[in-house]
């Protein structure tokens, strides 16, 4: 299990800053809500963890815990995503496809996924 923040995907936020992806895969204010469909898209168990946060961004609440592996097997659950790093790409791939086909399935959904991050982080990120 790999642990996994919407920080990592923040086109926001500079390599240092903690972003994992290459700019060109990164969101605007990434969202749980949205990282959790990619992962059943893809095939892949997850756990939501509401209340951990990254320490380089303590402001937005979530984290999700990713099998990649299958547990005693040393297998991984997709041939596509053998480590951290991919499963990291394969999520930037789908991030966007995912986010839009969500909205137009139902339009309360961005108001789930804006609650996601706390007022505090969207005030900083505005100022």
């Amino acid at each position: 299990w790999v642990s996994v923040y919407p920080l990592y995907f923040d086109a926001g936020q500079s390599r240092a800053g903690g972003r994992r992806v290459v700019k060109a895969r990164a969101v605007a204010s990434p969202s749980i809500v949205y990282l959790v469909e990619c992962c059943r898209r893809l095939g892949l168990a997850q756990i939501v963890e509401q209340g951990k946060r990254h320490p380089s961004d303590a402001l937005t609440f979530g984290r999700i815990k990713v099998q990649i592996v299958r547990d005693g097997l040393g297998q991984p659950v997709r041939p596509d995503v053998r480590n951290k790093v991919e499963l990291l790409i394969r999520l930037a791939e789908v991030y966007a496809e995912t986010e839009k086909a969500m909205k137009l399935a139902d339009p309360t959904v961005a108001a789930h996924a804006a609650a996601s991050r706390s007022q505090v982080s969207k005030v900083q990120q505005e100022s």
